[in-house]
């Protein structure tokens, strides 16, 4: 979890930096974790998410909770699933920067493992 975090955290700040001349940056010329992902997701032409919102805060819970020791744990199944979520995002960017057609991530994400929810096994 606190890989993809980092992972999207230095992202959003790099596509900010280069591309819209830092317009989501503090005062302090620095990036927090939610408007990251909103820079990440605005860059993308297609995203493999059906609720962005919810995204952006299970992610951030989970990063910070991941990061910050006196945060509040959160459910393992539901970090497990922000993770899934976290690497989809970061794939299909990189792919659609590679010139992958957005149609084609579409069609695959049908069949791709981490495109279906993980769910507890009863």
């Amino acid at each position: 979890m606190v890989q993809s975090g980092i992972a999207l955290e230095a992202l959003g700040y790099l596509i900010d930096v280069n591309k819209n001349d830092g317009t989501s940056l503090n005062r302090r010329k620095q990036m927090n974790f939610k408007p990251g992902l909103r820079v990440i997701l605005a860059d993308m032409k297609i995203h493999p998410l059906v609720d962005v919102d919810d995204w952006i805060e299970r992610a951030d819970a989970a990063y910070m909770s991941a990061k910050h020791p006196d945060r509040a744990a959160l459910d393992s199944l539901e970090v497990l699933n922000t993770l899934r979520e976290n690497l989809l995002v970061l794939r299909f960017w990189v792919a659609l920067e590679l010139g992958a057609k957005p149609k084609s991530l579409m069609a695959g994400l049908e069949t791709d493992r981490l495109g279906s929810e993980f769910v507890p096994v009863e």
